[in-house]
């Protein structure tokens, strides 16, 4: 009898470890499908050391301005690249519990980094890192304008939480956003614009003696609303018609490909004007700082081209300089006018380039820095990477 319960019992007992393995294949089969490995590279080799990591591999080529390639490695955190020694690793360690987390550490701990550094400013797991891995330095670069919708976003995770999210550095755009960080991040802030504009400093400062030219940054692409293109197309009719009556020279600058000029061609105007599609990540800058007048809806690269001085008019959809911003601005000013019509694009053109360059760098410090600063050739990141790691590991050298 006895003999009988306990082969039932041990027959319970496989059964409830089968059922325990068929979850953990059931979670583990979830989470490769949750993070989309199937379509992920797959990396064997495990990670190396390195003085620095860049988290998050989107925007890394902005580092690789400041920071040498051989020195960094990445951390997918998008989980485009995945390394199978890691996954293992984390596996045989802790299992499925926490795993992204596990991940993380094991990952950080393979590179042994000095320094963990990163584009994405509104990512709230990079704040959580610190306490994570405590052995490097954590730094955030902001590059674009943002919203109230982080700041809530961390107000909301407080709401429920007692950790304080952490870094060591963050580098911030514009004077604005000094409180809304600092509000809700534990760490030193500094303002240091944008750091690809700073690295595409104006090289050629002399007065063009040629045929002036007006540069339209496009923001809108085949997929973007009827409204939207609607909205550009207007305004950039316009343009064109004062640059023929004018003789200014009319360029458009944009994000999308070389092929995409039939689209401009198609909802814009077909003639009299060229096509600046994105070649590489400078050659936007390239085209501002060779231009005499920016007209821009509500671009980034629009407002880092005002921090360099550079005369700019904005027409912008949802109030300048973005919608929500967190300071709030009047609906017009000295160069931008929310309500787009022909008489005002003309008189704005007429009124930015007649003013003097000291009264336009006046207008720009009143109007622009708590939005964008600038800083050419990254002196003052510089000045702060170069106290927490040897200075051959940046390239320090803009351009």
């Amino acid at each position: 009898m006895n003999i009988l319960i306990s082969f039932k019992q041990k027959g319970i007992l496989r059964t409830i470890n089968e059922f325990k393995w068929s979850l953990r294949k059931v979670k583990f089969f979830w989470l490769l499908l949750h993070i989309n490995w199937v379509f992920s590279k797959w990396v064997f080799q495990k990670p190396k050391k390195k003085d620095i990591l860049i988290y998050d591999a989107k925007m890394s080529e902005v580092i690789f301005l400041l920071l040498k390639k051989e020195s960094c490695e990445i951390l997918h955190v998008r989980y485009e690249s995945i390394n199978l020694h890691v996954i293992f690793k984390t596996l045989f360690n802790t299992g499925l519990k926490n795993f992204k987390n596990n991940y993380k550490l094991n990952f950080l701990n393979l590179v042994s980094p000095k320094i963990v550094i990163t584009c994405i400013d509104n990512n709230m797991a990079f704040y959580k890192l610190k306490d994570l891995y405590d052995n490097a330095k954590y730094i955030c670069i902001q590059l674009s304008n943002r919203s109230m919708k982080f700041s809530n976003e961390c107000a909301n995770y407080y709401k429920n939480n007692t950790e304080r999210l952490k870094a060591d550095y963050i580098f911030i755009i514009g004077e604005s956003y000094k409180k809304i960080f600092a509000k809700v991040i534990d760490s030193k802030i500094f303002c240091l614009g944008s750091i690809k504009n700073n690295y595409y400093y104006i090289k050629n400062k002399k007065v063009n003696e040629g045929k002036k030219s007006i540069l339209f940054i496009s923001q809108v692409y085949p997929a973007s609303s009827y409204q939207r293109i609607r909205k550009e197309a207007k305004i950039f009719k316009s343009l064109n018609d004062y640059c023929i009556k004018k003789n200014y020279e009319l360029n458009l600058c944009s994000k999308n490909k070389a092929s995409h000029i039939n689209f401009y061609q198609k909802n814009f105007t077909k003639k009299n004007w060229n096509y600046f599609p994105r070649r590489n990540q400078g050659s936007s800058y390239e085209i501002v700082n060779e231009s005499d007048v920016i007209v821009f809806t509500n671009s980034t690269l629009g407002l880092e081209a005002l921090a360099k001085k550079k005369r700019c008019i904005s027409f912008p959809p949802d109030g300048f300089p973005i919608r929500d911003f967190i300071k709030q601005y009047p609906e017009n000013g000295p160069f931008w006018f929310n309500d787009f019509n022909n008489n005002k694009m003309e008189e704005y053109i007429e009124k930015v380039v007649s003013y003097k360059d000291a009264e336009w760098a006046e207008i720009v410090n009143k109007n622009v820095d708590d939005i964008m600063m600038y800083d050419e050739k990254n002196t003052k990141f510089f000045e702060i990477i170069n106290d927490l790691i040897d200075k051959n590991l940046t390239t320090n050298k803009p351009i």
